[in-house]
């Protein structure tokens, strides 16, 4: 590690130490781990959607084996996803070909190659990320910082509320439709808890 003095913040410096737990949350590695996730979570929603008839829902096997991907994320790969990166001068575009390469060792996901990412924007994907980054950290700084407990626990009506709004999509300016809110909706659902609810009426286009 470099001597504190030529650290470029506080954070990597004098208080590295103390935030050494965070790493595993806000470091590059953590959020491109964060975005394979999501990605894969958006993979999922998408082959559950009975309306879009080139996919079928992926066996209990193949989301065991998308679970393992994340799980073990490692530097190393990590590292493979940088040089990609470097290439396509894309961050979120990187997943996409990295994910690609995994998934087509699957003989299961090998025909739903094309729809990793689709239907979807680089801001979605990192707009999950960083929810999922401030969300699951919440434990770790609230251990740092016991004092500031309330102040670090979210008003959660607010999004519930928001979850179950018809609203703008991503970054593309268009009214999305309550296919498209269902859609991610169950996206959430599934970084959230691994499983979307059995019984989803935004994401049949709001029939019961």
């Amino acid at each position: 590690m470099p001597s504190p003095l030529a650290a470029l913040s506080p954070l990597d410096g004098r208080y590295a130490r103390t935030v050494d737990p965070l790493r595993g949350y806000f470091s590059e590695q953590a959020l491109i781990r964060y975005r394979v996730r999501v990605e894969l979570a958006w993979l999922e929603a998408l082959a559950a959607e009975r309306s879009i008839k080139e996919l079928k829902p992926f066996s209990a096997q193949t989301k065991a084996a998308f679970e393992k991907l994340v799980a073990g994320f490692s530097e190393a790969d990590a590292g493979k996803i940088k040089d990609i990166e470097a290439e396509t001068n894309h961050d979120v575009k990187a997943i996409e070909y990295w994910l690609k390469g995994k998934l087509g060792e699957n003989a299961e996901a090998q025909r739903s190659l094309e729809f990793i990412h689709f239907a979807c924007t680089s801001e979605d994907i990192n707009n999950l990320a960083y929810a999922l980054m401030v969300r699951e950290s919440r434990d770790a700084v609230i251990e740092l910082f016991p004092g500031h407990r309330a102040a670090l626990v979210p008003d959660r009506w607010g999004i519930r509320h928001l979850m179950g709004m018809p609203g703008k999509l991503g970054d593309q300016g268009v009214r999305a439709s309550r296919r498209e809110c269902g859609i991610e909706r169950r996206v959430v659902q599934r970084v959230r808890h691994g499983s979307a609810p059995p019984s989803d009426r935004l994401s049949n286009g709001g029939k019961p």
